[in-house]
């Protein structure tokens, strides 16, 4: 198994995943998922085996404390000293694994080498002990929009000169 850049055949395999992680919140459409990865296709990340996609992480340079609403595209001039954690999805199949403690280290070490001062994400009220975990804090002063569901926190994790354990 291995962890490597979103590429364009990954899409179909991406979308499986989502489609079964989002049952509740419903998937996002591919066009939007698309625009937030053409943005910084560096830290979009699919973890795979035999090429068959398990895993995935999209991210997208951001310059506001608020991330932006589920299901739009984004606006333009976002680009800011913010990494926003879009999506990290882990199929059935590996859940458990460590697949997505090892999808958010990828991205975190990305984030240092593009000098990004924080990563940002809304984390949905089941998630929030595995972001804590990987070293996110909740920002009390910003609230997550609707669309998240009850219980979604926004959080945050500097990024620091030295190394840390993602």
């Amino acid at each position: 198994m291995s962890v490597k850049l979103i590429e364009e055949s990954d899409w179909e395999g991406i979308l499986k995943v989502q489609a079964g992680a989002y049952e509740k919140l419903g998937p996002e459409a591919l066009e939007v998922l698309k625009c937030k990865w053409r943005n910084l296709p560096a830290a979009n990340f699919v973890h795979a085996k035999d090429k068959v996609v398990d895993a995935y992480l999209i991210a997208h340079s951001w310059n506001h404390q608020v991330p932006p609403k589920l299901h739009t595209l984004l606006p333009e001039n976002i680009h800011g000293s913010i990494l926003l954690l879009h999506d990290l999805a882990v199929s059935n199949t590996v859940a458990g694994l460590g697949v997505g403690s090892k999808l958010v280290a990828h991205l975190v070490n990305a984030a240092r080498l593009m000098k990004f001062a924080e990563i940002r994400l809304v984390s949905l009220r089941e998630s929030v002990a595995f972001w804590q975990k990987m070293g996110f804090v909740e920002d009390s002063k910003v609230g997550a929009c609707p669309g998240y569901g009850s219980g979604a926190k926004v959080m945050y994790r500097v990024l620091s000169t030295c190394t840390d354990a993602a």
